[in-house]
């Protein structure tokens, strides 16, 4: 934003030269540019306009860095801040309603006569154009003045040409459907009914803290005006800019959410001028806001301070700081914010002003000195670190996809449709959905491979997003894809996923299979990865011939951490039983492990395969052969008990599978 430093001067004679005004501002206030003539460029920070993207804001910054006495008096003989004029008594000459005050906090308007329209001084025009202004004529000249001087923006009306039956009327309110208004350059603005304008009784007249429109403007002829200064939401302002394109001076600064404090601080100093160059002869004046707002206090102490940055301040010297910058000690660490620093809420932020001040460059740099703990074990990402490097080595490469995927997705994998998470807005139709699996984006990722391999190994880590009992619950999974031409995968990827659980620490799990005929992302039936009662995954092969495998990892997590944690030795001994059978060669070997440990949970600890024997020449049986681990935690298993024990698995399973002991 350009800056006057004419006018900077006036505020602060003593100021040296333009160079030492731009090293001042980059070492302890904004970022500051050389710019050509009299002008300076200062980038704002977007929490700093209230206070200073006026000139006597930035003037005031230079004070506290030069250690100077800021001149209030401005240019020439012109206060700074004239004593507010009180409203006449009588009729009023004007009325002003204000629809909707939390878009308009505060609206003060003052009416001025004889007004005589003409060029204004060298001075001011000066002025102006160091800050890219052009001048137009002493009334509009003072209004942008004023806003350069103060950072409140101005607007000032043709009085007569508002005046309806003897009376002005100025309205703040929402845009009706399909009005417009055409600004004073000329150009038509078509409104909505979101935007904010300044009306008279029937049309809009002003874009509120925008843009000024024809009807109303100040022209050679006027002889009476009305000053506005008004404070508008800073989010309504922005809306109505960005959506019109319209980019002002006045809605700069208006969308950086300024002070209500500033709106009699510019209508005062407007008066002022209006009277002492234009002669103008001041009236009424209305404001919105007839109870000001209460003071804005903080806690500040010089230990916490010095504790914060490391520096050894007097509280002599911090007071002197703050004082400079316009703070208010009203007692013993209790300061009253200036009114235009909106910027200021916390006590870190007024030790932010005052080591500033002190210079970024004169703190030195000191080791923290606090307590250092070993970092805790995120045993989630160890986990997923595990998984990458044990596939990895089997040979798997890894993709990472959306976490959004399109209807059609969400369609072909009916057994998540239900609960997927549908987008309320969202970019595109390819992302419709938070993805309930991470199957979908797998099997595109296979085919897209396929075309340039002959086998195709990918995992994917990720998480997937399912709407349970109306809470969206997030969950981390781990998929698995296998793909090769001309043979099947099925039996590679179920030893993969096999060595991968035992990888990861998990032991105890099994496959149950599951047969549904209505589930369209399988041919046929599926295993369901299982721990106990826990289901961990599932595995199958889809209807491209790709056998596939999802993995819950947040389900595995705590079944890993518990084949993790630390048991006694066994005190007792353990007694191993091999048990020899021909069962039919449709039983699953896991089924008749999963029904030997339920006999007896107790004292079974572990059944294992020894043996299996298929034969060309048996029909239609298998020969197998099972070790049977028992122990006891409170005694010594005696042969009769592991008999007896045996004696009822063979039992059990002659009548459930049709075993033949051999």
């Amino acid at each position: 934003m350009k800056f006057s430093y004419t006018l900077l001067k006036q505020f602060l004679p003593k100021l040296k030269n333009k160079e030492s005004v731009i090293d001042a501002l980059s070492m302890y206030s904004f970022e500051a540019e050389e710019a050509e003539g009299n002008t300076i460029e200062i980038s704002l920070p977007p929490n700093r306009y209230s206070d200073a993207v006026s000139h006597v804001g930035v003037a005031r910054e230079l004070a506290a860095s030069f250690k100077l006495k800021l001149d209030k008096r401005g240019i020439k003989d012109l206060p700074y801040g004239a004593p507010n004029t009180k409203p006449k008594k009588g009729t009023k000459l004007f009325t002003v309603t204000v629809k909707d005050k939390k878009v308009c906090p505060r609206y003060s308007a003052q009416y001025f006569e004889n007004i005589k329209i003409g060029p204004s001084p060298k001075w001011m025009q000066d002025v102006l154009n160091e800050c890219g202004l052009r001048p137009i004529n002493n009334v509009v000249d003072i209004m942008n003045y004023v806003m350069l001087e103060t950072g409140q923006p101005l607007h000032a009306f043709d009085y007569d040409k508002l005046v309806k039956k003897g009376k002005a009327k100025l309205i703040v309110r929402y845009a009706s459907p399909n009005e417009s208004l055409v600004s004073i350059d000329g150009i038509k603005y078509e409104l909505t009914q979101d935007m904010l304008v300044i009306a008279d009784g029937e049309k809009p007249l002003v874009i509120a803290g925008i843009k000024g429109g024809t009807g109303c403007e100040v022209t050679e002829h006027t002889k009476r005006i009305i000053v506005e200064s008004a404070n508008f939401d800073f989010v309504s302002i922005l809306k109505t800019s960005r959506k019109l394109g319209l980019l002002t001076d006045a809605s700069q600064r208006f969308s950086h959410n300024l002070s209500t404090a500033l709106v009699e601080i510019g209508l005062n100093r407007a008066e002022d001028a209006l009277v002492k160059i234009v002669k103008a002869k001041a009236g009424e004046r209305s404001d919105s806001q007839i109870k000001l707002p209460s003071k804005r206090l903080v806690k500040f102490s010089v230990e916490s301070c010095n504790k914060l940055i490391g520096i050894s301040l007097t509280e002599k010297q911090a007071s002197t700081y703050l004082q400079e910058l316009g703070f208010k000690n009203l007692k013993k660490n209790l300061w009253e914010v200036p009114k235009t620093r909106n910027d200021i809420e916390t006590e870190e932020d007024v030790t932010e002003e005052i080591v500033r001040m002190y210079g970024y460059a004169n703190v030195r740099p000191m080791a923290p000195k606090a307590l250092l703990l070993p970092p805790e074990t995120n045993d989630a990402v160890m986990l997923r670190e595990l998984l990458r490097n044990k596939l990895v080595g089997l040979g798997f490469n890894e993709v990472y996809n959306h976490s959004f995927i399109s209807n059609d997705d969400i369609i072909e994998s009916q057994l998540w449709r239900e609960n997927a998470i549908s987008l309320a807005n969202p970019t595109s139709a390819e992302f419709e959905y938070l993805r309930p699996t991470l199957m979908p984006s797998l099997l595109k990722n296979v085919e897209a491979n396929s075309r340039y391999f002959e086998k195709v190994r990918l995992f994917e880590i990720g998480n997937t997003f399912l709407n349970v009992d109306g809470v969206a619950r997030e969950t981390s999974k781990l998929g698995l894809v296998m793909s090769e031409k001309g043979s099947g995968t099925f039996f590679e990827l179920k030893g993969v996923v096999m060595s991968v659980l035992k990888g990861a620490g998990l032991s105890d799990f099994y496959m149950k299979e599951v047969h549904s005929k209505d589930n369209p992302l399988f041919i046929g039936g599926y295993l369901e990865l299982k721990s106990g009662n826990i289901k961990i995954g599932y595995l199958g092969v889809s209807r491209e011939r790709v056998s596939v495998a999802e993995i819950d990892l947040t389900a595995l997590l705590p079944l890993v951490q518990g084949e993790h944690e630390f048991k006694p030795l066994q005190k007792y001994p353990t007694v191993m039983r091999d048990i020899s059978m021909f069962v039919p060669i449709d039983v699953r070997i896991g089924e008749l492990i999963k029904t030997i440990q339920e006999e007896n949970t107790k004292l079974i600890s572990d059944v294992d395969l020894v043996d299996e024997y298929i034969d060309d020449k048996w029909a239609d049986i298998q020969s197998v052969t099972l070790r049977v681990m028992f122990e006891a935690k409170d005694r010594t298993l005696t042969s009769e008990e592991v008999d007896g024990e045996m004696k009822k698995i063979a039992s059990v399973l002659e009548k459930e599978f049709g075993a033949k002991l051999r």
